[in-house]
């Protein structure tokens, strides 16, 4: 009873401060604007997830480390499906930059290390994807809150309008939902990314939730239920929640923890 009190209360502020709050970046960099990124999807056969899990932490990792203490790169965080799926990636990359030079830069990794990898792990890779893409919004809980552990969550969508309606649609419905979910302390933080060139691409936009742990994750059917009830007061919410299948459709989620260098 007492989730349920506090995440009433969560999203009844929510929905009264939307305009208020801060907006982060998933690598701590504002959202008002665009900001570049490269989403790399790695898939390896089953036998060789273990021995790129291990090339990671042993050398992959460092190099992205390095590039990103040089400069060459704005910021990099590298998620590991924590399932075997074949129709699915085994390893995400999403690298951000900040300048024209930092893009630049990258080119000239392409050549040399291909989606940033050495020789030996690209003999391991079955295939990569890579989608240039925008992030277009973020907001995260207070800072120090966020769990030791984070898991999670990236669900990639098709969306049928143009992009500036889907970010409307995105505002309107999407983001006061989330304002509940970090308020109530389930989710610590989350970032919206838009493929620059999303024509044929498997995805469209992809959502990016970092939640508070195994436990947080646990709670996400119970925090969903209970935010939406809440939200049914807001006219403008409740409008876009009965349009939404004919804006967007949700794709192939994927649980992951991060593989982390730093």
């Amino acid at each position: 009873m007492q989730v349920f009190v506090a995440i009433r209360i969560s999203v009844l502020l929510s929905v009264t401060l939307t305009s208020m709050l801060v907006s982060k970046a998933f690598a701590d960099t504002s959202a008002t604007a665009a900001t570049s990124t490269v989403i790399i999807d790695y898939h390896v056969k089953p036998e060789n997830r273990v021995a790129l899990k291990n090339y990671m932490r042993r050398t992959g990792l460092a190099r992205f480390e390095a590039m990103r203490r040089h400069g060459a790169i704005a910021d990099y965080h590298i998620l590991f499906n924590r399932y075997v799926d074949s129709d699915n990636w085994d390893m995400m990359a999403i690298i951000s930059f900040s300048t024209n030079a930092q893009l630049s830069s990258w080119r000239g990794t392409e050549e040399t290390a291909p989606a940033g990898l050495s020789v030996i792990a690209l003999r391991i890779i079955s295939s990569i994807h890579s989608a240039p893409a925008d992030l277009v919004r973020s907001e995260e809980g207070s800072p120090g809150s966020g769990a030791r552990k984070p898991v999670y969550l990236v669900i990639p969508y098709s969306f049928r309008p143009s992009e500036t309606e889907y970010a409307k649609y995105f505002d309107t419905y999407v983001a006061p939902e989330i304002d509940g979910w970090i308020k109530a302390g389930i989710v610590d933080r989350y970032a919206l990314y838009t493929a620059r060139y999303g024509a044929a691409r498997p995805w469209r936009s992809m959502i990016i939730y970092q939640y508070h742990g195994d436990e947080g994750l646990s709670r996400r059917s119970e925090a969903i239920a209970a935010v939406r009830a809440e939200l049914q007061r807001n006219p403008q919410w409740k409008a876009a929640s009965e349009s939404k299948q004919s804006i967007r459709e949700e794709l192939q989620a994927v649980v992951a923890d991060e593989l982390s260098g730093r």
